[in-house]
């Protein structure tokens, strides 16, 4: 995963986490983790999405603690998630809700 992707996405996660308006923090050019956010998003997700995202494979199968099959992002889907992009949002639900239980199994 690129140095650039996980900036970013600590930068929208910070200027969320405390309260800033994030109407003003993604333009903000004195951003100390980057210039305009936005067209930094931009840029980096023309050079790395391609025209036909069904020959992209989003996602890998791996198996849980009781040898489940569960879907986890590949690298690549996994850096679009960074930058704030996913074709498919129904799968990344299915993932966060997945990932909620199991912590919830956990108290």
């Amino acid at each position: 995963m690129s140095q650039e992707a996980l900036q970013f996405a600590l930068s929208y996660s910070f200027a969320t986490s405390h309260k800033k308006q994030l109407h003003r923090a993604v333009v903000d050019k004195s951003n100390p983790l980057g210039l305009d956010l936005l067209a930094q998003r931009q840029r980096a997700l023309d050079r790395m999405v391609p025209k036909n995202i069904d020959i992209a494979d989003l996602w890998e199968i791996e198996y849980d603690r009781e040898r489940g099959r569960v879907k986890v992002p590949t690298r690549v889907h996994l850096e679009w998630l960074c930058w704030g992009y996913t074709p498919d949002p129904e799968g990344i639900y299915e993932c966060g809700n997945r990932e909620f239980g199991d912590r919830l199994s956990l108290v």
